[in-house]
């Protein structure tokens, strides 16, 4: 359960919530499984924590998405080289 809550520093650099959902969701469903049904935790686990990484992924990418599509300087830092000069390595 420790690796999951390395999300929650994540939530806050990446400042979106898919990050913290993850870590609770993760945390939470992993400890429900065990409790009930503590024999089949080789079973459980991998199932939750490959769930939680899709759906974070898939979030994620649409986050991205909407980042790249997104045309106001204010918002989002680009790392995108401005007119006429050279893209930051």
């Amino acid at each position: 359960m420790l690796t999951g809550f390395m999300w929650l520093p994540c939530a806050w650099l990446m400042r979106h919530w898919i990050a913290a959902f993850h870590a609770v969701a993760r945390t939470l469903l992993l400890l429900g499984a065990w409790l009930l049904a503590p024999s089949e935790g080789y079973l459980w686990a991998p199932i939750i924590v490959l769930s939680q990484y899709i759906i974070t992924i898939l979030v994620l990418e649409w986050r991205w998405a909407g980042l790249r599509h997104n045309t106001s300087p204010v918002s989002t830092p680009s790392l995108a080289a401005p007119e006429g000069g050279a893209a930051i390595a």
